[in-house]
């Protein structure tokens, strides 16, 4: 009976180190900013429904470390998607990225928001009588939302009026937290994210004052030999992950 016991302990040890790296290849890592993980993870946590047998690892990055990344002869990420389709065309011109795998996945608008409870004023419109302590609006040297806001106040002519009123974050959140303040006036974000958080929308900026604002995926060079990576981007497009992307306000 402990002779049986044994061979039957060492059969099962066999066995789960025969089959633990092929569970363990089937790994997809995909890079992206802090703002979309949210969104990521549920479109992760459907596809792995169908596919339990891949593990999608999210990982959080900002696009100039990205880039710096992706640039590494050996790095691990296989997947990139973000909120400038214009970055990924570049990068994949740099043969950072493979330029036959980008997807476009949505689209978005910049929104003017203030604090919910707050008397509506016009800062866009008359900034040096409205704006009395601070506009928050994304990084521009950071992120892909600050260089939308930046371009559109440059063709507004706000740009050197409310230059010194600016206060830069990074993320969609800390922007809809610090413009929902009583110590600012309001911010610029993505509409997308406004929709869900807790700010008034007082405006909604034309979308040729800036570059469009377009979220795509794209394979990392050398990583497109796995189906299961393939797979995965070409699940970003479908019906399944659309409907997610409609739920958090993208348009598509």
């Amino acid at each position: 009976m402990h002779k049986l016991t044994t061979i039957s302990i060492l059969t099962t040890y066999v066995l789960f180190f025969t089959l633990i790296p092929n569970v363990l290849a089937n790994e997809v890592s995909v890079a992206t900013i802090k703002d979309l993980i949210p969104i990521v993870t549920e479109i992760k946590d459907t596809y792995n429904k169908k596919h339990p047998e891949i593990y999608i690892n999210i990982l959080n990055f900002k696009q100039k470390g990205l880039k710096e990344r992706l640039s590494e002869k050996h790095h691990n990420i296989d997947i990139v998607i973000l909120d400038n389709s214009s970055i990924l065309e570049e990068w994949a011109e740099e043969e950072l990225l493979i330029k036959g795998t980008l997807k476009k996945l949505g689209s978005d608008s910049l929104c003017v928001v203030i604090k919910k409870s707050s008397i509506i004023r016009p800062f866009m419109l008359y900034p040096e009588t409205t704006v009395t302590k601070a506009i928050i609006a994304g990084n521009p040297y950071e992120t892909a939302l600050g260089e939308y806001t930046r371009e559109a106040l440059k063709n507004l002519n706000l740009l050197t009026k409310l230059n010194k009123k600016i206060i830069y974050y990074n993320t969609n959140d800390e922007i809809a937290r610090q413009a929902g303040s009583s110590l600012n006036d309001g911010g610029i974000m993505y509409c997308s994210f406004a929709k869900r958080s807790f700010v008034h929308v007082t405006d909604i900026l034309n979308t040729r004052l800036h570059s469009p604002i377009i979220y795509a995926s794209a394979i990392a060079r050398y990583k497109d030999k796995n189906w299961y990576v393939r797979d995965f981007n070409n699940f970003l497009k479908s019906s399944t992950a659309k409907e997610i992307m409609k739920k958090y306000h993208f348009k598509l």
